[in-house]
């Protein structure tokens, strides 16, 4: 290493500031839920979201597509499933060339919610962007892209290691 290896207080690193502006973003997040009758967790809103994505694609989706999407077991996914069912915003259907296979449906009230929960995130964006160029604004995302895959890669030796 060509720099010297100093101890840095927390303030001054990068991994804290994330950290900083993703628990801001969290909380901002969680006060618009707590707020909703629905009474959803970020886990639901981030299924409802990518169940859209998948619909806006013409995917079909199945509890094993969620398993491998959020990277969790069958029992985690389930539970998830059974949560959402319960509140109305999902139903599971049987798909005619085999019924033990079961798709998931989203409602309407899923819709409502994820219209919310857009709205919250577009004003996490333009807080974000506030006092941002076009340019700047551009320009964070790509280093913001770099660094996440420069970790990522850490990451990856790290565990090849």
């Amino acid at each position: 290493m060509s720099e010297e290896i100093r101890r840095l207080r927390p303030e001054e690193t990068y991994g804290h500031k994330l950290r900083m502006l993703h628990n801001c973003i969290e909380k901002y997040m969680d006060a618009g839920r707590i707020h909703d009758e629905e009474g959803l967790t970020g886990v639901q809103c981030s299924t409802i979201a990518f169940l859209i994505q998948k619909e806006r694609e013409g995917k079909i989706v199945f509890q094993k597509d969620i398993e491998a999407a959020f990277s969790i077991s069958g029992a985690t996914a389930s539970n998830i499933l059974k949560g959402m069912e319960k509140k109305g915003l999902i139903v599971r259907v049987a798909v005619e060339e085999d019924a033990r296979l079961k798709k998931i449906v989203l409602t309407d009230r899923a819709y409502m919610c994820d219209r919310r929960a857009m709205k919250r995130i577009f004003s996490i964006e333009q807080a974000i962007r506030c006092g941002m160029t076009d340019e700047e604004a551009a320009l964070f995302m790509e280093l913001l892209s770099r660094a996440l895959f420069n970790v990522e890669e850490l990451c990856r030796a790290a565990d090849q290691s």
